[in-house]
């Protein structure tokens, strides 16, 4: 028990002697906040010409868009709704971004808005009836927030019908 104690107190003293030491960049802060620009500056293009895809290729077929939201047990609704699309020959947004051959970021965080405009415009472009697949919801959920008031706004949704599963 003593070694280990020991060991720790070397090993937290060794990388404060490290992390001391000059580095070869006199400007080493410098150059790291110019990469962290450029960076940005990539994806942020690259966000842009993601969005103007979104713009250009995704509008759901009349009776055809699936929505989304929570989790049904251990799986997410998406999983779900992705099986009652493909069992009705619907689709939801994931799988015609899929079918757009638009290249989506991961959901998280800084990719959120995104997903968010996607979202939004797979509400407002929606045609006809429209059908959304629901699992136990966490409270600001993208369906509640941003779907449904769209689709609520939207004239040219006839029904839409919610499955809670």
């Amino acid at each position: 028990m003593r070694v280990t104690k020991y060991f720790f107190l070397a090993l937290g003293l060794l990388v404060t002697l490290v992390a001391a030491l000059p580095t070869p960049f006199d400007n080493s802060i410098d150059l790291l906040v110019a990469r962290t620009r450029t960076a940005a500056k990539k994806q942020q293009t690259e966000f842009k010409k993601i969005k103007k895809q979104l713009d250009q290729r995704l509008s759901p077929p009349r009776d055809k868009a699936v929505f989304w939201s929570g989790r049904v047990g251990s799986e997410s609704a998406k999983d779900h709704a992705a099986k009652y699309g493909k069992k009705t020959g619907k689709q939801t947004l994931e799988m015609a971004v899929k079918k757009a051959g638009i290249k989506m970021p991961a959901f998280n965080e800084p990719n959120g808005g995104l997903w968010k405009h996607a979202s939004k415009l797979w509400a407002e472009r929606s045609k006809g009836k429209t059908t959304a697949i629901l699992g136990d919801m966490r409270p600001q959920n993208t369906y509640n927030k941003i779907e449904k008031p769209a689709l609520a706004k939207n004239k040219k949704v006839t029904t839409h019908t919610e499955h809670r599963m």
